[in-house]
């Protein structure tokens, strides 16, 4: 007996070292990758640390077995970002696991949509836990739920999955799956695939998978997940067929919380904002939900504060205008704070009612001081919105950096919050030089905890929420060596400075000419990735007389805002006013005839 417990605590000991080598890796899992004639699959790697990392990649087919890759390596420069797309997967279903070798803080994001870009979505990095949580079900009507549960561990796992409704009786499952999973396998498939038992997914609302011991002598290991929610909608809510696809990674057990924020809600004027609230506890439940405007005070609507009960097990979904009785002819915009006695899970779905654009982003719990956004696309007619939102009794000051995927800081903004303060900007607003960009990621570092969410999309065809990730503390971004100059040119009216479109401006460096843009429909231009020096801009069009006639622009530290240019001579209609003589005008008036 001595020496069989001595060999079990060996044992113990042993996968307590192998658990603590693999936690020391650093480790990036997808735990979804999928490209084939329905699906694009795209690997985001970023990498705000300051090192060159090298990115070694494993795929694994959902029995565990490795799959080969055209590319199994990858460099990710400091400070860049790489995405890795469907070329180098070719057609492919199963999952990836990175490794980032000696380099710590690489993060990964999926980029998951349709082949042609007309639905697109990118989801948070996949977190290691025991429990996790999908909150976002939908099957049937067009709607179907794709989601995929990993094991990543050299060891078999035991998976316990229940699916619930939203008003699930008696708090119960109304599917489950037993499943062991295979060394690095995956469970993958739709919802009415999964849970073959199940006769209606109307009200289906959310899923828990945990992971269980295989037997008396195995340890509990973590587990990964993802789900994707295409074609959604509601009839009664009227939110017709999306074609655009919601995506989400696993929130794990230690994500929940009695306090759940999220810090953009926008509500009415053609946008939709659907909230979920997941109760994790087997009783019943009563929320309160505020709307708070961008001071933290609550935003003027019929039911703001208002109060929801949630089933035991189950879960409510709620449009914004629903919760606070808005009507559609406001708009409104703000953050919502969820408080409960228990543990919630949560999720924020926001597009536009009259086009088939939704993306979805999980709760949030926790503020933090050192994160990224990991996408920008300025470009075209795509946006890109930042939300920062501080949620304690102290001011807060942040510092946000714009930097291209080569790594290069392109622009740098100081922002200061005072105690619940929110502020939403246009990528292209707070950071001049982020017109038409289309590339990159945000760093923000505050002297305290944000909420953050990001927007980025093309109006009413595709939404993607950026979810806040945290970095490793104390990155410094490079110094400022990319800049831009943009400039506006307008004619002054009787009443205002009107934009003037299509005027060409010339940029030269000493006696070399550049390059020369052209003015959009707001009289702007812009000329980006120059280097410090010495620039002029001058702007031409024939028979025209500009104020000044031409800008020296010194570039050092920052790039330049202001080149702006006035119209002098913009031709206008010519009235002459012609007095006749005071004979004939009397002759006609006197005359008989």
């Amino acid at each position: 007996m001595k020496k069989y417990s001595v060999l079990l605590l060996s044992l113990m000991a042993m996968i307590s070292v192998s658990s603590t080598l693999l936690a020391a890796q650093n480790h990036i899992y997808f735990p979804f990758v999928v490209n084939d004639t329905q699906t694009l699959t795209e690997l985001v790697f970023t990498n705000p640390t300051g090192k060159d990392a090298t990115i070694k990649l494993t795929a694994y087919q959902q029995d565990g077995t490795i799959a080969s890759l055209a590319q199994d390596s990858l460099s990710v420069p400091a400070n860049s970002q790489v995405v890795l797309g469907a070329n180098d997967f070719g057609e492919f279903r199963g999952w990836v696991l990175a490794d980032s070798g000696d380099v710590a803080g690489v993060t990964g994001n999926l980029r998951v949509g349709s082949p042609d870009r007309t639905s697109l979505d990118i989801a948070e990095p996949a977190q290691l836990a025991t429990t996790i949580i999908l909150p976002f079900m939908a099957q049937g009507a067009g709607a179907s739920t794709e989601i995929s549960l990993v094991n990543p561990n050299a060891s078999s796992a035991r998976i316990d999955v229940k699916l619930y409704d939203r008003e699930s009786p008696d708090g119960k499952p109304v599917g489950s799956v037993f499943k062991v999973l295979p060394p690095y396998g995956m469970l993958s498939g739709t919802l009415n695939t999964l849970f073959t038992e199940v006769t209606s997914f109307d009200n289906a609302s959310h899923l828990v998978a945990k992971s269980t011991p295989l037997n008396i002598f195995s340890s509990v290991v973590n587990i990964i997940g993802f789900e994707m929610v295409r074609g959604f909608e509601s009839i009664s809510q009227k939110i017709f067929a999306r074609t655009d696809v919601a995506a989400l990674t696993a929130t794990p057990l230690s994500n929940t919380g009695p306090t759940l924020e999220f810090p953009h809600v926008p509500t009415g004027m053609n946008w939709l904002s659907l909230m979920g609230l997941v109760n994790l506890t087997g009783s019943a439940q009563s929320a309160s939900i505020s709307y708070l405007d961008d001071s933290g005070n609550l935003i003027s609507a019929p039911k703001n504060p208002t109060n929801v009960s949630i089933p035991a097990n189950g879960s409510v979904r709620l449009t914004s205008k629903e919760l606070f009785g808005i009507p559609d002819d406001n708009l409104r915009s703000g953050s919502v704070r969820v408080s409960s006695d228990g543990n919630l899970a949560g999720f924020l779905g926001v597009g536009t009612m009259a086009g088939s654009s939704l993306g979805a982003a999980p709760a949030q719990v926790t503020a933090n001081t050192e994160f990224l956004l990991p996408a920008v696309d300025e470009s075209g007619e795509a946006f890109t919105g930042i939300v920062l939102l501080n949620p304690s009794d102290a001011a807060a000051s942040a510092n946000l950096f714009l930097i291209s995927s080569a790594g290069a800081t392109l622009g740098r903004r100081s922002v200061t919050l005072q105690p619940q303060q929110r502020s939403v900007n246009r990528v292209k607003e707070l950071f001049f030089e982020g017109l038409n960009q289309s590339d990159g990621y945000i760093y923000v570092a505050s002297s305290a905890p944000l909420f953050a969410q990001g927007f980025l999309g093309v109006p009413d065809k595709t939404m993607s929420t950026l979810s806040p990730q945290v970095t490793l503390a104390g990155f410094v971004p490079p110094a400022q060596s990319i800049f831009v100059i943009r400039g506006k040119v307008t004619f002054a009216t009787e009443t205002a400075k009107a934009p003037v479109a299509n005027i060409t401006v010339t940029l030269s460096k000493g006696a070399n000419q550049l390059s020369t843009a052209t003015t959009d429909a707001n009289g702007e231009f812009l000329f980006n990735n120059l280097t410090s020096g010495i620039y002029t801009i001058a702007p031409e069009s024939t028979g025209k007389t500009f104020d000044p006639q031409s800008l020296t622009v010194t570039l050092a530290t920052t790039s330049k805002s202001d080149a702006d240019f006035s119209l002098l001579d913009l031709q206008v209609p010519v009235v002459t006013y012609v007095t006749p003589k005071e004979t004939v005008a009397r002759y006609e008036i006197n005359s008989p005839g």
